[in-house]
């Protein structure tokens, strides 16, 4: 069986249902589950938003010996050289100061969060996807950062690099590749 957690209920709304999964709302500092409960725990694009000295202890008391603790994330996509630039202009440039001070985290790969058990060596991972340029855009808007910037100055941001976008876009789908990282241990008691 499967227990999968998050805070927003959201977010659990917006889940994929499966039988083998069980929902539930919270937060990873303060989960409702017995001791030594779990063989695997996971994070993923969500670690640098926790209490890390709190939710490090929660994994060590729900886990069972010779448990795995994984938190992965991903950085900008893949797609071009061309869209690369316009995409990296727009992330630092443009709503750099607009993003959470909890992004350094994600920036860094995770390598800045202490982890509190013995570190496992993880492969290069990498989630690929077909879109087209109404996807990119879509996907750019959905950013944290995006939204604080349309809170502050009452208007969107993407709207600044759209054109170049789409110019280093191209016409059609094309192939989108996000670099996963991820860091692994080993819950030893």
């Amino acid at each position: 069986m499967v227990y999968a957690t998050d805070i927003s209920i959201n977010q659990l709304k917006n889940s994929e249902k499966r039988d083998n999964i069980i929902y539930k709302e919270g937060a990873a500092e303060r989960p409702e589950f017995a001791d030594n409960s779990f063989d695997l725990i996971t994070v993923a694009q969500a670690l640098h938003w926790l209490d890390h000295k709190k939710f490090f202890a929660e994994v060590e008391r729900v886990a069972k010996p010779g448990a795995i603790c994984a938190a992965w994330g991903y950085n900008l996509p893949e797609v071009s050289l061309e869209v690369y630039a316009v995409v990296r202009r727009f992330y630092s440039d443009i709503i750099g100061r607009y993003w959470d001070k909890e992004r350094k985290y994600v920036d860094e790969q995770y390598r800045g969060i202490e982890i509190p058990f013995e570190e496992l060596p993880c492969p290069p991972l990498a989630m690929s996807y077909e879109w087209t340029f109404e996807h990119m855009v879509g996907y750019l808007n959905s950013w944290s950062a995006v939204q604080h910037y349309i809170k502050d100055k009452n208007a969107n941001p993407v709207d600044i690099i759209k054109d170049d976008l789409k110019k280093a876009w191209g016409t059609g789908e094309r192939p989108v590749t996000f670099p996963v990282f991820m860091r692994a241990a080993k819950i030893t008691k």
